[in-house]
């Protein structure tokens, strides 16, 4: 008897031991919870009439929160005090601290602010309208803002509807209807009533609803707009992509000129940065002293480079003179000459060179090899420069000067081009030995030194494009832009033709035209108050992929 107990009681001391060692798991909840809130009740409720109140509070099945009201939120009609807006249980409210306008309807769109506080699902775009008159409006206006340049949708950007329509509107008053974009850059106006408004994008810099800093972006329509009806038997939030409305959106070119900066950024060399273009300028200094120095402007005229030959001095007074204008009169300290060794045995830095071939990467066989200098080169030797083939032939390449890359009135040599016929797939060494070349401060170069291989013309791809512009006397720039809109190549046109661009890579791109308007090349942006709008932008739909040793064909109805 004893034995069994003794048996038994081993049993319970081992079943015992083996459930503490198990592993406890907490029993399953379901699967998760992805049901947005749902509105339960409101007072006043949805589209209510002859609305006399301040308060407007909207109940939910659960408790709900709310994310970035300030971005989210918008009431329309416009309100110039902003509403208070709080969490009440499982309720939203809205006090109005403005008085209302009289026989207005009105909409509080809440964007993505609504969620439920367990699991963040997120109620979109839930709208609250309601009317202080004996009427609801239900006409709507929708469209789409998007890049003037670069036709990508912005997003989080005010669209402003005025019923004034002197010029001065955005500038001077806050809007009637107010909106912003979603991600894809459309806008929805809903609850309008029937009237012709003027229409703006703004991407609001001090978020005081004017167009009012030089660096908000702004888009306009040249006519007055109309809302439409729209089926109410369907959900008005999933008619956006029925684009009415297009608007590009763009900064306008600086009206004034100034000089932002001006620097030394090394001993000799000095930078003076503009807002704009320079048309006509000219630099005096106040106190001469030292030898002198060159300008060089960069291609886009807003940039000037000061060389100076060993400045005496330690800073430089010079007058800044744009089209018979002072525009600034500068004091810029100068940078003492560096006696620093390079550390490879002592001498003074070499001379920097930067060519635009490498031995990490093939050479495009048909392209000139071009070499820029940090500093303008005074003495040169070309016949210095040694070129072999398949690492046995000498050969001897046209070799120059080029200041294509600059605009000076001075003689400023920075660049060589290196110009020869090169042969498909073959193998080419440039050696260009110390102190070939030396510049303005007498520092010699370093020796260089590379070994590459050209391609063949079976690596590239062409696209052949016959054009069909909608206006037949509009002079187009077409150019293929690779995945980050960066142009690998652009020709002119006037009206239709066929184009043919040659050597691109393997790789998908994309057609972008520009329409432009004033034949000088280059794409420009609009003002508001001269009412004239960025010249137009057209991108082709469809990507095209380029294969190598093959002729890719397209033929492209422009608008249509």
């Amino acid at each position: 008897m004893k034995k069994q107990h003794l048996y038994f009681f081993s049993l319970i001391i081992a079943w015992l031991f083996a459930a503490s060692c198990a592993n406890i798991v907490t029993p399953s909840g379901g699967p998760r919870d992805v049901t947005p809130p749902m509105v339960v009740n409101s007072d006043p409720k949805m589209n209510t009439k002859n609305f006399e109140g301040k308060t407007v509070k909207i109940s939910f099945n659960e408790f709900v929160q709310l994310n970035d009201i300030a971005k989210n939120v918008i009431i329309s009609p416009f309100t110039e005090e902003t509403p208070d807006i709080k969490i009440r249980g499982k309720s939203v409210v809205v006090e109005f601290n403005d008085s209302l306008k009289s026989n207005t309807t009105y909409s509080v769109g809440f964007g993505n602010a609504i969620a439920d506080i367990t699991e963040k699902n997120i109620l979109s775009n839930y709208r609250f309208v309601f009317s202080t008159g004996q009427n609801i409006d239900t006409l709507v206006i929708k469209g789409v803002v998007k890049n003037a340049f670069t036709q990508i949708p912005e997003s989080d950007v005010f669209v402003m509807l005025y019923t004034q329509y002197e010029d001065s509107v955005p500038l001077k008053k806050t809007p009637y209807y107010l909106a912003k974009t979603e991600a894809d850059g459309s806008f929805y106006f809903s609850s309008v009533h029937d009237n012709s408004f003027k229409i703006f994008a703004l991407k609001d810099v001090n978020s005081d609803y004017l167009f009012d800093q030089p660096n908000e972006k702004i888009a306009f329509l040249d006519t007055l707009i109309k809302p439409e009806v729209i089926d109410t038997t369907k959900d008005s939030i999933s008619q956006y992509k029925n684009t009415v409305f297009n608007l590009n959106l763009f900064e306008e070119a600086p009206s004034v000129q100034r000089l932002l900066k001006a620097s030394a950024i090394m001993y000799g060399k000095i930078n003076l940065i503009f807002r704009k273009p320079l048309e006509n300028y000219s630099l005096n200094e106040i106190i001469k002293k030292g030898s002198g120095y060159k300008v060089e402007s960069n291609k886009t005229k807003d940039t000037l480079t000061l060389w100076m030959n060993n400045p005496e001095d330690d800073s430089l007074i010079i007058e800044v003179i744009d089209n018979k204008t002072i525009l600034d009169t500068a004091e810029i300290g100068l940078m003492k000459k560096k006696t620093k060794t390079s550390g490879r045995g002592g001498g003074i830095l070499p001379l920097h060179l930067k060519p635009n071939v490498s031995g990490n990467s093939s050479f495009d066989y048909y392209k000139p090899i071009t070499i820029e200098f940090s500093n303008p080169i005074v003495k040169h030797d070309f016949n210095k420069i040694i070129f072999t083939e398949n690492n046995k032939d000498t050969i001897t390449p046209v070799i120059f000067f080029d200041s294509s890359n600059i605009s000076t009135s001075d003689i400023i040599l920075r660049k060589i081009k290196i110009d020869y016929k090169w042969k498909e797939g073959t193998n080419y060494s440039l050696f260009i030995p110390p102190a070939t070349f030396r510049d303005m401060f007498d520092l010699p170069n370093d020796t260089l030194k590379i070994n590459f291989k050209t391609t063949e013309n079976r690596d590239y791809g062409n696209i052949i494009l016959q054009i069909h512009p909608k206006n037949i006397n509009d002079h187009l720039l077409i150019q293929v832009v690779n995945e980050k809109d960066v142009a690998m190549d652009e020709k002119s046109i006037v009206g239709e033709g066929t184009i043919k661009f040659n050597f691109l890579k393997p790789g998908n791109y994309k057609i972008k035209v520009i329409v432009d308007t004033n034949n000088n090349g280059k794409w420009d942006t609009g003002n508001y108050l001269e009412k004239i709008q960025p010249e137009k932008v057209y991108y082709n739909p469809n990507s095209i992929q380029v294969k190598a040793n093959w002729d890719m064909e397209l033929e492209w109805n422009v608008e249509n």
